[in-house]
């Protein structure tokens, strides 16, 4: 993040920040709050995109639309296998620690489909229909180490993200880039690795057809790389040290600073979103470590798809401004 103070005599940035990476959007499961200048708690659901004077300092990167989790398995199969579809276990959990979203072109995700390849192991060609597949996500905001003890990741606010029946999967094993066995998120889930790891629960049930294959796996000798758990038809559960082969799909909300102009009377910001932000609005401080609010002076004109322009007025008592981007 970076702020610069507007000022006719001053075209250098006052502050740069020390953050690495791409600008993202901030989020807390509790609503839009602010953080303190000692960063001791979450942001809020906003992306701070600009400084008027400095704009390309501080313009987000192009998002990459998926995301291959363990890094082990990028360029070979893993040492493992599970299968979370078709043995005697109901429910799965599956918690993936935020290391592995280190790469991720944003630090709030929105996730719309996970994919799994099939064991090297199986032979050839795989079609099967699972009775019922329900996933389940949600974030666990302690560490690894309560998850293994608590022997669950789940915690609330926990998001039905696919509940189908009768659902086909079918590939060929053996290929790297097979992650054919596909679940489009019904219900698009909002990730922040900011704030823990992330936990997939898979429930199955019902009557299963066809091949029954395992799906490929990473065990590791830390749970920091990955924890499995799976629970037992009377209730017992086993924990283990293991990461199921997971392609992501995902979008970012950003921006990109197009241009910075001073007219007459009025400062123009130009800029261009991406992932369909809700709402977009423009807020100042006079200082940079203020207090940010709404400008009601500001205006906002479409210049095109996904482009848009702010106009604020000269006569504004704010120095330092943001545009903030509302998150569904």
């Amino acid at each position: 993040m970076c702020f610069c103070q507007y000022s006719e005599s001053c075209h250098r940035p006052t502050r740069r920040s020390r953050r690495s990476g791409n600008p993202g959007v901030l989020a807390n499961r509790r609503g839009m709050e602010y953080a303190d200048s000692a960063m001791k708690r979450q942001l809020s659901r906003y992306l701070l995109l600009l400084s008027v004077m400095a704009p390309t300092l501080i313009a987000a990167r192009a998002q990459t639309n998926t995301l291959l989790v363990p890094s082990e398995v990028e360029n070979t199969f893993g040492n493992s296998d599970a299968d979370p579809f078709f043995n005697i276990h109901t429910s799965i959990e599956q918690i993936y620690p935020p290391s592995h979203f280190a790469v991720a072109s944003a630090d709030l995700i929105t996730i719309t489909e996970v994919a799994f390849r099939a064991d090297e192991s199986w032979d050839g060609i795989f079609d099967a229909v699972i009775g019922r597949v329900q996933l389940q996500m949600n974030v666990f905001r302690g560490p690894m180490a309560d998850m293994v003890r608590n022997q669950s990741g789940v915690e609330a606010p926990v998001t039905t993200v696919f509940d189908r029946e009768n659902v086909r999967v079918s590939g060929r094993a053996g290929e790297l880039d097979s992650f054919t066995v596909r679940f489009p998120l019904q219900t698009p889930f909002n990730y922040d690795r900011r704030a823990g790891q992330l936990v997939l629960a898979i429930h199955t049930s019902g009557t299963d057809a066809g091949d029954l294959f395992s799906v490929d796996a990473q065990a590791n000798s830390s749970h920091e790389r990955g924890v499995y758990i799976l629970l037992e038809p009377l209730g017992q559960r086993r924990v283990r040290s293991q990461a199921l082969a997971t392609e992501f799909s995902y979008t970012a909300i950003s921006a990109a600073i197009d241009g910075v102009r001073r007219r007459t009377n009025t400062i123009e910001i130009d800029f261009s979103t991406r992932g369909n932000p809700r709402g977009i609005w423009i807020e100042g401080s006079a200082t940079a470590n203020g207090i940010y609010n709404y400008d009601p002076s500001a205006q906002m004109v479409a210049l095109g798809p996904d482009k848009m322009r702010a106009i604020i007025p000269m006569t504004s008592k704010d120095r330092f401004f943001r545009v903030r981007l509302d998150i569904p």
